[in-house]
Parts: structure tokens; sequence; C-alpha cells
């Protein structure tokens, strides 16, 4: 589908031309040696019509039977997850994206009344101690008033979501030494969360959870879908506090569809277009490097700052990714070389980013927020390895936000929540995520997602969920898998079935309602 930038990708990253050389130069050298015994075969007799039109009959009949009849279970018989993988790479993988992009949840995981799913979520809510007022009856499950005992801080927010920084990469959340001395500065002079996990294991699943506040539900996420439009997003509740929301991309926002998600939900997307090559130091097929974007981030708050208009500004950097390049001169590691440069070039623009925000009058009313998108790991020993989901989010707002470490489990449903705490604002909610500062510390949680393995995180446990109803409880250290019928394991599966179903239910609401009900939360 986006033929550009994963071309352009694999061309940036590997020696693409050598080793298509070396393919061509070996095929024609088996070609070479095997002539006269291809020859004898291509010339021989092939036998009367009708023998050749059966043997091409069986031919053709291998493949069709083979996406008839062939699904997961061989490939999910195997005991591990590593060989689960393995087995599943190449054509078999991609057809079976290809066909399996979507899953409704209600017809293939395990599921409860919908009933109960409201009660269980809604209990958790109770259970954190929540002042929000449900709304019973409402056109959806979680529709409730956030109410703020304070007035509003009418500060502008700047939302920077990193591509793909672990945890394992910034020093002071327990990473790697020396990278991100920038961070690292920002982590002590500001408010760290040292136990917040990603959604998903892509950029797009990132942004349905830090812009939607939903749990991650099985296929695409919400921005690749046709239907992705009509929803409250924490753009939209800035929106009707007369904020102007906008999403800032150094790549061209058609990838991933984030001009049409972000755009068709009522913010202004600003991309790589709106950047003059005169201003672009480096740029990749993935998109301008972070200080370029960073450089036009301040450009347009300038313009509205000068206008007295306030904004939330999500920021999406791209120069944490394969190949890995960047201008030279930066750092003191050469461009192109590992994901451990780009991890401190990014940080190295973020550091400037900041120094140059400091410069402008709008800067003391400002909260800024820097939380990855997901981490540069996978799945290991499990489908769902907690470790490999850990990243960091730091909240920086000199004279706003104390400086403090929080170590609060939570999700990156809970970012958005947690932004508008900290602001005081009051709105109508539809959002699953908590406000981790009080809320999410009575229920300490996790969502987790692979694509079609969707996992809840909770007391040292997670629950599996996955197609033809399958559950698992595993131990989350260990990976070992834990008995589901004790009453642990049992209360768990209840609330990991009661959280994705009724997110997944939540989304079936038709996008005319949606807007409506929209339209009535910016009141």
């Amino acid at each position: 589908v986006y033929t550009r930038e994963v071309i352009g990708n694999i061309r940036e990253s590997y020696p693409v031309g050598w080793m298509l050389s070396a393919i061509a130069a070996t095929s024609l050298a088996v070609v070479f040696a095997l002539r006269v015994k291809v020859w004898r075969s291509a010339s021989a007799d092939g036998g009367r019509a009708g023998q050749r039109l059966l043997a091409a009959g069986v031919v053709l009949a291998l493949p069709v039977a083979s996406f008839t009849f062939v699904g997961d279970g061989p490939r999910e018989a195997l005991s591990t997850a590593g060989a689960r993988e393995l087995a599943g790479n190449g054509p078999y993988e991609f057809m079976r994206a290809f066909r399996s992009n979507d899953l409704d949840y209600l017809k293939f995981y395990r599921t409860m009344t919908p009933a109960e799913a409201r009660r269980q979520v809604v209990a958790e809510f109770a259970e954190a101690q929540s002042n929000d007022r449900f709304t019973e009856g409402g056109e959806h499950p979680l529709l409730r008033q956030v109410l703020s005992p304070r007035a509003a801080k009418p500060l502008n927010v700047v939302m920077v979501s990193i591509e793909s920084l672990g945890s394992d990469y910034v020093e002071s959340f327990g990473g790697r030494r020396g990278l991100t001395p920038h961070l690292d500065r920002l982590a002590h002079e500001g408010m760290a969360f040292t136990n917040l996990y990603a959604t998903g294991l892509r950029t797009v699943r990132g942004l349905e959870a830090l812009t939607l506040s939903i749990p991650p539900t099985p296929g695409h996420a919400v921005p690749m879908r046709h239907h992705n439009k009509g929803f409250q997003t924490v753009g939209g509740v800035f929106k009707a506090q007369g904020y102007e929301p906008l999403y800032l991309y150094g790549g061209y926002s058609r990838f991933d569809n984030m001009r049409d998600f972000f755009g068709g939900n009522g913010y202004t997307v600003i991309d790589r277009s709106a950047i003059d090559a005169k201003d672009i130091s480096h740029e990749t097929v993935w998109g301008v490097a972070d200080e370029d974007l960073f450089r036009l981030t301040v450009r347009e708050i300038d313009a509205r700052a000068a206008v007295g208009t306030k904004v939330f500004a999500h920021v999406m950097t791209t120069s944490n990714h394969r190949p890995f390049t960047y201008p030279a001169g930066r750092i003191d590691i050469p461009s192109g070389q590992s994901r451990e440069g780009a991890v401190k070039y990014t940080d190295w623009a973020i550091g400037e980013f900041v120094r140059l925000a400091a410069t402008r009058p709008w800067f003391a009313n400002t909260v800024f927020v820097f939380v990855a998108d997901h981490t540069s790991h996978g799945r290991g020993r499990t489908n769902l390895p907690p470790e490999n989901y850990r990243i960091p989010m730091i909240v920086y707002a000199p004279g706003h936000v104390a400086p403090s470490h929080v170590s609060t489990m939570a999700s990156q449903i809970d970012v958005a929540p947690t932004i508008l705490a900290l602001l005081d604002m009051s709105y109508e909610s539809r959002f699953f995520g908590h406000d981790i500062l009080t809320d999410g510390a009575h229920h300490q949680r996790a969502f987790l997602s692979n694509y079609l393995t969707v996992g809840y995180l909770q007391d040292g446990r997670i629950v599996e969920l996955s197609p033809k109803r399958g559950v698992k409880v595993l131990d989350a250290t260990t990976g070992e898998k834990l008995s589901s019928d004790d009453a642990l394991g049992a209360h768990l599966v209840d609330e990991a079935v009661a959280h994705f179903q009724l997110a997944s239910q939540s989304l079936k609401i038709k996008s005319s309602g949606a807007s409506a009900a929209l339209a009535m939360s910016s009141r």
C-alpha cells in the first residue's frame, strides 16, 4: 500500500544493489550449469493435450486448496512463540494478513453480556474512587462527566510521541547509559512516569491509544480503518475548550492514514510538505530530521501565539527508525550505524527543541509531554512480553509541574486523561483511560496487543485473548501458564474480556451517531 515508504526504507537500510547483483549472478551461473538439461526438458514431448490439461489442473488446484483449507491450526499447535513466528514467515503470513486485517471481536473472541461488560468496566472506575458521573442509557457505554473542583489552567500542551523509544534506551528509566542526557535532565526536572506500557508495536497503534484513549482491538488500529471519524479525541476535548489541535509529522501524512484520521477528527494536519527544501538539514524516506520537525513546530506555535490562540500540538518524530541516519556533527556516533545513534540524535534534537522553545514567550505557559509511540522490540518469550512494551513518559512544565517520579503501572490510553487532569479540565468523556496520578493508582493495569492477540496486564499476570475464543493466563515475569479458574485468574479474565469487548462495541457506533455525540461533548 505504502510503496514509497516501504521500498524506500529497504533501499536506504540495506545494500540492495549488491544483494540483487549477487542473486542475479548466482542465478545466471545455475542456469548456465543446467542449460543442457533445461533445454532437453523444454523441448521434450509434453504428451497429449488431455494429459497436459490434467497436470496443469492439479498444479493450479494446489494453491486454491491451501488458500481454502490451511488455517492457523498447524502453526498454533507449536509449543513456543518463536516457533510459531518462524512457521508463519513468508507467503503464508503475508496472505493471512491480507485476508484477516480486521477481526470482529464479538464473533471470534471470548465475550459476556453487554450489560455485564459495562458493569465490570464501570466498577473499575468506582474501585479507583473516581468522581466521574456516569450517564445511564447513554449512546456510549462509558459516557460520563469528568468534573474538576478547580478552574481549568489555560496552558498550551505540546505532546511529542517519539518513534520506537523503549525504556531500555533511556538511562533514567533503567535503560542504557549515556544515550539520552537531555531526556534524563527533563526527567529529573519534570514528572517522570517510569511504569507506562505501550498498547502495541506500531506507530499507528500508539497514535490510537494517545488520541482516542481506547484499548487496542484486534486487527488494524482505528486510524487505519474505513470508519475512523466521529470519535472523541483528546484534540477534540481541547478544541471544545477553545484550543486549536495540531498534528505535526515529519513525513507525508498520507502514510498510515494519518491525514485522513487526524484531519477528519478536527485536527489541523501539518507535515513534511510545509517545510521548504532549504530548511531541511536531512531526510529519509520516512521524513525530515527531528530537528527540522521541531523547528517547524516552534514556527507554527509562534504564529498562533501571536494572535492569542492556545494550542494542543501532537508532534510525531521519525528519526529513530531504520536506516538510522541523521545530520552529521550533531552527536558522537556516526550517522547510519545503529539504533543507538538514532536514539542519541533524537535526544539531542529534543534538547535543542526545548532550548529553542524556552526563548519564546509562550514557553512559560506550556506543558511538554514526551512519550514513546512503542518500543523497538516485538515478541519474545511469550506473545506479549511486558518488558517489550514499557515506554518512557515525561511531563515537563517548569513552574506548573513539580519534579517527581511516578511508579504507578499504567497504560498508554491513560496519557490523555492524565494531561487533561493536570490542567484541571472538566469535560464529557468517553475515554477508557484513567488519570494516572489519582484514579490510576487505585487500579493499576495495562493493555497490550500484537495484532490478533490482545492482553491485559495486572497483578503480575497477563491475560491473553486470541481468536477462536482463546484465553490464556500467564505469569508476567516467567511466561509460565497459570490457571484461569482460580479466583484471581477468573477475575482478571472477566476484566480483560469486559474491556476489549466494550472497546469493540464502542467502535461499532455509527459514524453519524458518534459525530453527534462528539458535538454534544463540545458543549
